[in-house]
């Protein structure tokens, strides 16, 4: 590989690309670094991006097929490249765009060394159906829910409760983008994920903003924030403790970049039995990392002296009032 492009790994990982490289036909060796995503590129790999040098810092991510960017971009969040994620379609070429394909080796479990791949120019354009990639995606998004789910549950009763929760929170949101093609009704969702904890319209709980509509990434992954900050309420916040309450609120703002949305879950009357857990689950860490990353979001979580609080505000391309 040229300079930058790193020293060949030790036997393992060589094993790893000669395995790559069976499926791959002729391809060009990558390394990506785990902590900063800098893809280094051997002399092959720049002959197939058709690039003189490799792309500067993350900015390789902008050639991520559409099809596959909302996984790999929650991959990324979730620091799952190279575990759930190891196949990413790519286009490259400003004047004859290049379909290609980009396998990963198995990412080590402690996150440690680089990342093999290799790169090769895939034998069609793999463009697909639109309703096809959004199938690829979800089935994306479940796997990692499968596989978050099972490191941070002990047992197997309470693996598989979890799992069905957070797939049936996946269900609902495309059942509601179903029956509204131009996106889901913010308050819809609000008031389904309440109804599955018989919280919905209860005393102490209270709902409201202006008419919102979520399409696509924004509305599946604030369904599985809700689902989240739910669930939590339910075992442990606002929703089991007498005399709690909890407000779940938005509103639209104007930026100059177009609209936002300013979203708040807050609960009071809570006992505060711990304000720094010493173990942090998926939900807390879609909550934190994954919606800034898949969103572009700025999120704030933290527990008051009367209970949790989430503060969420983006400004998503398809987050639109309704008229």
């Amino acid at each position: 590989m040229q300079a930058g492009a790193g020293r060949t790994g030790p036997a393992s990982v060589r094993q790893a690309r000669l395995r790559l490289a069976a499926e791959a036909g002729a391809p060009g060796e990558v390394e990506i670094d785990p902590d900063t995503l800098e893809l280094r590129c051997s002399p092959r790999a720049l002959d197939i991006l058709q690039m003189t040098a490799p792309p500067a810092g993350r900015s390789w991510l902008q050639l991520v097929h559409p099809g596959d960017q909302a996984a790999v971009e929650l991959a990324v969040g979730l620091g799952l490249l190279g575990r759930e994620t190891r196949r990413i379609r790519l286009i490259a070429g400003a004047s004859r765009p290049r379909h290609l394909v980009l396998r990963l080796a198995v990412a080590e479990e402690n996150g440690a060394g680089r990342l093999p791949g290799l790169l090769s120019i895939a034998e069609a354009a793999d463009d697909g159906a639109q309703a096809q990639d959004r199938v690829k995606t979800v089935l994306a998004i479940v796997r990692v829910l499968a596989r978050r789910t099972r490191e941070n549950t002990p047992d197997l009763d309470a693996y598989a409760s979890h799992l069905d929760g957070r797939l049936a929170a996946l269900a609902r949101v495309h059942g509601a983008l179903g029956r509204r093609p131009a996106g889901a009704d913010l308050e819809e969702l609000v008031r389904e994920e309440l109804l599955q904890h018989q919280a919905e319209d209860v005393e102490g709980v209270s709902i409201g903003g202006p008419p919102m509509r979520l399409s696509g990434s924004a509305a599946e992954y604030l369904a599985l924030a809700l689902h989240e900050l739910a669930v939590n309420a339910m075992k442990f916040g606002a929703l089991t403790v007498p005399g709690a309450r909890l407000s779940v609120t938005w509103t639209r703002l104007e930026a100059a970049d177009g609209p936002a949305l300013r979203f708040c879950w807050r609960e009071e009357g809570v006992p505060i039995l711990a304000t720094n857990p010493r173990r942090t689950g998926f939900g807390r860490q879609l909550l934190e990392q994954g919606l800034p990353y898949q969103l572009g979001a700025r999120t704030r979580f933290s527990f008051e002296p009367g209970g949790l609080c989430f503060d969420l505000e983006f400004s998503p391309t398809d987050a639109e009032a309704d008229a």
